[in-house]
This record gives structure tokens, sequence and C-alpha cells, in this order.
């Protein structure tokens, strides 16, 4: 998979601390699509450090290249960011799973 983007990891304070982000939950749904859970810690960064987004990844229009032997063209998995788990005012955590459940009345939570 060929995925367009990459992580928006905070930089550590000193530069040369301790960071580290990435891919911690990809769920699969019918359409083609993949709800993400990104993570990242940083040493110096806001709050405990960590940030924790949601992603939207599509499949639909990428293009498949496991029978490549070299990639001279292709189109990119797109990647949106619907969900910034640190805009909601509360210090994130370490976050390490997403999950479905049951849908609700009015779509709130």
């Amino acid at each position: 998979m060929c995925l367009r983007g990459r992580s928006d990891a905070v930089e550590p304070t000193p530069a040369d601390a301790f960071a580290d982000s990435g891919l911690v939950e990809l769920l699969g749904l019918p359409n083609g699509s993949l709800p993400a859970l990104e993570r990242s810690f940083s040493i110096g960064a806001p709050g405990r450090g960590y940030t924790c987004k949601t992603y939207d990844i599509n499949l639909c229009d990428a293009t498949n290249v496991r029978a490549n032997d070299v990639l001279s063209s292709y189109h990119a998995v797109e990647k949106e960011l619907p969900v910034d788990l640190g805009t909601f005012g509360v210090d994130v955590d370490n976050i390490d799973a997403i999950t479905f459940g049951p849908s609700w009345s009015g779509n709130k939570l």
C-alpha cells in the first residue's frame, strides 16, 4: 500500500529527545474505507506529550501495486483527518485501539 501523507508527530524538545509515532489500529469497511488510529509521543510536547488522531484512508482510487516489481507510476492511497483527539480540550493519553459499536440516536456519543 502506498500512502500519501505521513504522521503528524510533534517534534520533541530538545530536538534530539525521544519521539515516536505510528499506526495503532486499522479497521476495514466494506466500501474500501479504512478508519485508522495514529498516535505519537514526544518529550517536551504540550500536555502529557501524546497526540492521537483518527484518519479515513480510502483505497478506492489507489493503484494495486502487488504484482509490480518497480513502482514507476501509481495513484497513492488517500488519507483524510476527520478527528484530532487533541481538539476536545482534554489531555490525550496513550490510546491503543478503536472499535466499531452500535449507532446511537442522534449520532451523539
